[in-house]
């Protein structure tokens, strides 16, 4: 039996990888999202947002959803909506770009990713309406966090 040359090997998993693709199976098959129903004309209801458009707004919003939260959670019969949780602006993800100091910057980084942690979050799971989507949500904002920390501040480059 002849061996197959690499080509030819490359050819034949991207073909099966389409194939796979086509019918819907395989890892990184996607279902296709039906769409959302709607009451009235997508031009009139303006999409919520939960991105704030400074950083000194987010703070402002995380600590009143944290206060919303340690409410839930005191009521025990209420539980908070993932869509509710504030996001910062996502060209300053940890609120450092008025930074002067790489100290100051440094600080800003450990708040962040103790802001996102994922055991922080994992404990108020059970008092959200969503428990796998605020999982998600707490592992995007990690890596937000993490890929501006190894991009470094301004004054390290």
């Amino acid at each position: 039996m002849k061996k197959r040359s690499k080509e030819e090997r490359k050819a034949a998993k991207a073909a099966a990888n389409r194939e796979r693709a086509l019918n819907g199976k395989g890892k990184r098959a996607r279902q296709a999202k039906a769409p959302a129903p709607s009451t009235a004309p997508a031009a009139s209801m303006p999409r919520p947002t939960r991105r704030c458009a400074t950083f000194a707004t987010f703070e402002a919003a995380m600590d009143a959803f944290m206060a919303t939260v340690a409410h839930v959670k005191e009521q025990q019969a209420t539980r908070f909506k993932v869509s509710e949780v504030p996001l910062p602006p996502r060209d300053d993800v940890l609120g450092a770009v008025q930074s002067k100091t790489a100290t100051e910057w440094r600080s800003r980084c450990r708040r962040a990713l103790l802001l996102w942690h994922p055991d922080k979050w994992a404990a108020l799971a059970e008092w959200a309406d969503d428990s796998h989507a605020l999982a998600q949500l707490t592992q995007t904002m990690t890596r937000a966090v993490l890929r501006a920390k190894e991009r470094g501040h301004a004054s390290q480059t």
